[in-house]
């Protein structure tokens, strides 16, 4: 249940903050947030991952949905119950990639808005769905790299992360 809550805040978050720059930005306006380091900006992505990929982009919907499923069976067979932190790691990457499926099945695209700038390089423009990913993932690998030295820490024996829960 909780990755279920979980996914919900991030779609509900990322759905909304969509709507937000949809309404406001999409004329073409940017909204600096931080200076040039940060600002919002309304971008149409037709492809997967920093506009790569457009020709395939009718098939992305159903490769997250079969991702996601992967990911769940994993969770449900190899780590449910071992951590909280495995729990919403799961609900972020799950709730990330569904909002980003919602702007597919709805607008044949992404919206992407936040723009981040380094000096002279620029990030490629992502979302709050992204967002949502990537700290999922960072959890996970995080959450896995802690466990296996623990795991060499203690000569190899099994065990589970009680810090972690």
């Amino acid at each position: 249940m909780f990755i279920v809550v979980i996914s919900l805040v991030a779609i509900v978050l990322d759905q909304a903050s969509k709507w937000w720059v949809v309404e406001n930005l999409s004329s073409g306006k940017t909204a600096p947030v931080l200076g040039s380091f940060l600002e919002l900006s309304y971008l149409e992505n037709r492809g997967v991952a920093f506009g790569m990929g457009q020709s395939l982009a009718p098939f992305y919907p159903l490769l997250a949905l079969a991702i996601i499923i992967g990911l769940l069976y994993f969770y449900k067979k190899e780590l449910k119950g071992k951590s909280r932190v495995i729990d919403m790691a799961i609900g972020f990457i799950v709730g990330g990639a569904l909002g980003n499926v919602i702007d597919r099945l709805v607008h044949s695209f992404v919206v992407d808005f936040i723009s981040l700038h380094f000096g002279t390089y620029s990030f490629p423009v992502f979302n709050v769905a992204d967002s949502f990913v990537t700290v999922g993932v960072i959890l996970l690998l995080l959450y896995f790299f802690l466990d296996d030295q623990e795991d060499k820490r203690k000569g190899g024996e099994s065990h589970e992360r009680t810090n972690w829960k």
